[in-house]
């Protein structure tokens, strides 16, 4: 039998490139979520979904779901698995993860579970070519300062202050001219579910996510 994942996770978050903050479990909702994944500890799926109540990356500029906690909303709740409707816009998706500034990543399941990325610049889904363990692997070892050209002089302590459940509203969005300087739009921050809604009604009015 295989061993759990969350052993080597552990060491994995501990010896990361990127600065990683595991959010305490609450071990009644952990539970419920990993029985509602259908996955198991041996999965890193289910090893994050048990072991944390979330995961913060690279001084909190991802935030990957968890288990949920009191400071976080878990991957049940925003896949519509835990009596709340999936976020919409997302039918064939399983979002696992978003950054600071409305980028959102998902497993597409019309891909076998490969990870994409929703881009706030581009307002389209980019292919990661990994699935949900290789984007744990590059999020924790990746060059996100190259990923993420978007940064701004600061941004550390200001992704330190948002809450777990928030991501930044811009305005102007990074998808016109006038907003692809961040250090110069509004930058407020407001539950991730709402940037998720207004990026997805934008790209629904500019043709749909590409």
């Amino acid at each position: 039998m295989d061993a759990p994942a969350w052993p080597g996770l552990r060491v994995s978050f501990g010896a990361a490139r990127n600065p990683v903050e595991i959010l305490p479990p609450d071990r009644v909702r952990c539970a419920s979520t990993l029985e509602a994944l259908h996955v198991t500890l041996r999965s890193t799926l289910g090893a994050i979904a048990y072991e944390t109540g979330g995961v913060l990356i690279d001084h909190g500029w991802v935030r990957l779901l968890g288990g949920g906690s009191e400071r976080a909303a878990s991957l049940a709740d925003w896949n519509g698995l835990a009596g709340q409707p999936q976020v919409e816009g997302a039918s064939g998706l399983f979002v696992v993860g978003y950054d600071l500034i409305g980028g959102f990543f998902a497993l597409d399941g019309r891909a076998d579970g490969e990870a994409i990325y929703f881009a706030p610049d581009t307002l389209g889904w980019e292919r990661l070519e990994r699935g949900y363990t290789g984007l744990v692997q590059f999020l924790l070892e990746g060059d996100l300062d190259g990923y993420y050209p978007l940064r701004w002089s600061g941004w550390e302590q200001e992704a330190e202050a948002v809450p777990f459940d928030l991501a930044l509203s811009l305005y102007p969005p990074p998808f016109l001219a006038e907003g692809k300087d961040l250090a110069r739009v509004s930058r407020r921050g407001i539950p991730a579910r709402q940037v998720w809604s207004a990026t997805q009604d934008f790209a629904k009015q500019l043709g749909g996510p590409k």
